[in-house]
């Protein structure tokens, strides 16, 4: 497409050329160069940005298969108030429908339909080391083997409290609950 541009531009550059010096002006002659390089140069960038609209329209219209995520949702209206276990999961306010999520690892979360996503809420900030940390679900499961609710006092809630306080200066005791309500009695 260049090498048209060139050839028109050279064409019509000759014309003028041509016309010009039957008139006998150098300045004729300028002016002629001058109208040419603006239009080839504007056809140019006519077409650059022509090309680059169609790169970030493709870019920017990703189609994506929801199918399973449209029915896995629409089974849950049946089952829970707006097909989600949260109002602001419902979409209500923004149109469309929620993406069902099947799995997360690192940065990543992948919907029941397979697509891939950059999580950028990384579930509101405990997942700071990224979803299904290695070191993170190996420490997990370390800790669900010796179980996974003792009801009774244990030797990890003493562990735990001295980090809280060794982390948090105006802190010297600790009582860790599971509700409002609990850490009210």
């Amino acid at each position: 497409d260049d090498d048209d541009d060139d050839d028109a531009g050279a064409a019509s550059m000759k014309e003028l050329t041509r016309m010009s010096q039957k008139c006998g002006s150098a300045k004729a002659v300028q002016q002629a160069n001058a109208v040419v390089q603006q239009r080839t140069v504007a056809r140019r960038q006519t077409k650059l940005m022509a090309h680059s609209n169609k790169r970030v329209q493709a870019a920017a219209a990703p189609v994506l298969n929801t199918a399973e995520s449209e029915r896995i949702f629409a089974e849950a209206q049946d089952l829970l108030p707006g097909g989600v276990n949260s109002p602001v999961r419902a979409f209500k306010s923004v149109g469309g429908q929620p993406i069902v999520f099947d799995k997360v690892k690192g940065a990543y979360a992948f919907d029941a339909d397979g697509n891939k996503y950059v999580d950028y809420v990384g579930s509101w900030g405990p997942a700071i080391v990224g979803h299904a940390n290695d070191e993170v679900n190996d420490a997990l499961k370390a800790a669900i083997e010796k179980g996974s609710s003792f009801g009774a006092p244990c030797e990890l809630e003493n562990t735990m409290a001295k980090a809280v306080i060794e982390r948090v200066p105006s802190v010297e005791m600790v009582r860790f609950v599971s509700s409002g309500t609990e850490a009210c009695l």
